[in-house]
C-alpha cells in the first residue's frame, strides 16, 4: 500500500504573523563585505592596464552585484514595515 499523497501548493502563501520574518541585515552585511572585496580587486586590475578582458567581466559582476544588492535592500525595507505594521 502506497501512503497517501497530499497537496500541497509549491508556492508559499503569504507569511503568518506568529512565523518568523527572516531578518535580512546581516545577509547585506556580508553581501556588502563581499561587494568591497570585488570593487577593491577591480581597481587593482583597473590600474594594471594589461587586464582589459578581466577588467570588463569584472566591472559586469559588480554592476550584478550592485543590482542584487539593492533588491536585497529594497526587500528587507519592505520586510521592516510589514513587521512594525507601516503601511
Amino acid at each position: 500500500m502506497s501512503p497517501k499523497r497530499t497537496r500541497h501548493s509549491s508556492r508559499p502563501g503569504p507569511p503568518r504573523r506568529r512565523e518568523r520574518l527572516p531578518d535580512l541585515r546581516p545577509i547585506l552585511g556580508r553581501f556588502d563585505a563581499a561587494l568591497a572585496i570585488a570593487a577593491v580587486a577591480h581597481i587593482a586590475i583597473q590600474a594594471s592596464e594589461q587586464l582589459v578582458q578581466e577588467e570588463l567581466a569584472l566591472r559586469q559582476g559588480l554592476a550584478a552585484l550592485n543590482a542584487v544588492h539593492t533588491e536585497l535592500d529594497r526587500a528587507d525595507l519592505q520586510l521592516d514595515h510589514f513587521r512594525t505594521g507601516a503601511q
